[in-house]
This record gives C-alpha cells, sequence and structure tokens, in this order.
C-alpha cells in the first residue's frame, strides 16, 4: 500500500485556502472527492469531475463521477485509483458543483513514506461563503459574421 502526500489548493487569489492530504494509492479517485467534500466542507452530493492537465494547468481529459453516454467509454471516479492516476502525473484539477464551480489544483507532493495513516495532515484557510468568479478564455467573437435571422426570407428557401 503506497501512500501518497497530496497538496490541494483552492483556485483563489484572494484567499489562501489548502489541505495537505494523504491517501491510499489503493482508493478510488470517488473516494478522494468525499475526503476533499469532507476537509473543504463542499456540500454533499454535488457531481464533481477530475481533470488530467497540461502546461499551467490546462485541462484535458475528464475523470466524470459518472458517464452518461453508454455510447463512451471512459474511466470514472470509480474505476480509478489514486495509484493509476497519480505514478503517471502529479497534477489534477477538481471541480466540484457545477453551477458554483469550485475549482482546485492538486499536486502530488511525494510518496507519504513517513506517514502510517492517510487523512488531512494540513489545513490552512476557510472556503469562503461563495466561489470566486471565474473568467473564461475564448477566441473574441468575429465581426464578420452575419448576425443570423437578418438575411432576406427568400434567401433561406
Amino acid at each position: 500500500m503506497a501512500l501518497y502526500s497530496l497538496m490541494v489548493t483552492l483556485d483563489d487569489e484572494r484567499n489562501n485556502v489548502l489541505r495537505q492530504i494523504v491517501v491510499d494509492g489503493d482508493q478510488s479517485l470517488f473516494d478522494l472527492h468525499n475526503v476533499l467534500v469532507e476537509s473543504f466542507g463542499l456540500t454533499e452530493g454535488e457531481m464533481a469531475s477530475f481533470y488530467h492537465v497540461e502546461g499551467e494547468w490546462d485541462t484535458t481529459e475528464e475523470i466524470p463521477m459518472e458517464v452518461f453516454d453508454p455510447k463512451v467509454q471512459s474511466k470514472t471516479m470509480y474505476s480509478s485509483s489514486i495509484e493509476d492516476v497519480f505514478s503517471e502525473e502529479n497534477r489534477l484539477v477538481y471541480v466540484n458543483d457545477f453551477i458554483a464551480l469550485w475549482t482546485f489544483f492538486i499536486e502530488r507532493v511525494k510518496l507519504a513514506e513517513d506517514i502510517s495513516q492517510p487523512g488531512v495532515v494540513a489545513s490552512i484557510g476557510e472556503l469562503p461563503d461563495s466561489p470566486p468568479a471565474k473568467t473564461f478564455e475564448g477566441d473574441a467573437f468575429s465581426d464578420d459574421v452575419e448576425d443570423f435571422g437578418e438575411e432576406e426570407e427568400d434567401d433561406l428557401w
């Protein structure tokens, strides 16, 4: 049984909120989700996902709690062990409550060889009353595009 020490930080520049958590590599990502909900005081029962990361915390492949499309073959939190994920990667993003978008950065600090029990090792700060505001970046809307619906009625047929 390998224990992993993870540093989990709320994506919030105004508040310093973090937890250092030690987890058993045999546990699933769903078990980690439950530890995060409890240690940060998040609302139980909300949908959540983990995301693989590239570069400067750019999210890639999602590891959802549930896969709702039967045609999609995807790993879920239940089928992904902590060891499977953190033996290959050092970072994940965790999003809880898809309306509020509580977002956390997770970094594997080390294998926790000096600790014998899983749990919260360090806790700094409290979750604010509401999640930090998110800004979404993307391509600017092009002014070249005609407004839909301005065509003559005859052009539609």
